[in-house]
């Protein structure tokens, strides 16, 4: 009987004191849309900031795209042509972006990339590498 007694008063004490001190049992991390948000907000604002070493933070060392370029190629690409996105009128939006989760993959789309000579359409491709860690391991363009 004594047991019960001390369980009970145990339950009525983290009743109580969990909501005036803020019960980490109760608290839960951020969801992985959450976290995703935060991906894409991070990578569009450095992306408008034209400070490639921070985009390059929210991509993958295991980057891999379409066409063959992996992270250093990625890197060096970045390196080359986002200094002339203000002389060719580059604009990005993910505005519309919606963010799609199968498993540890994550399909943002679409990011449109608006320019003086047309638009095109990113989509970026995240991998789950850890809990609470998402990178972009690949990226797709459409005209």
């Amino acid at each position: 009987m004594r047991g019960l007694n001390m369980t009970l008063i145990r339950l009525v004490l983290v009743a109580l004191l969990c909501p005036l001190l803020g019960c980490a049992l109760l608290q839960r991390g951020p969801t992985d849309e959450e976290l995703l948000g935060d991906l894409l907000r991070g990578w569009q604002a450095a992306m408008d900031a034209r400070d490639v070493d921070k985009v390059m933070t929210f991509y993958s060392k295991d980057f891999m795209s379409p066409q063959g370029a992996d992270y250093e190629g990625m890197k060096e690409a970045l390196e080359r042509f986002v200094p002339q996105f203000d002389d060719y009128g580059v604009k990005l939006s993910s505005a519309d972006a919606s963010i799609t989760i199968e498993g540890d993959t994550a399909t943002i789309e679409p990011i449109t990339l608006e320019a003086d000579m047309g638009s095109m359409t990113l989509s970026l491709i995240a991998t789950k590498e850890a809990p609470g860690v998402w990178r972009i391991t690949n990226s797709e363009m459409e005209q």
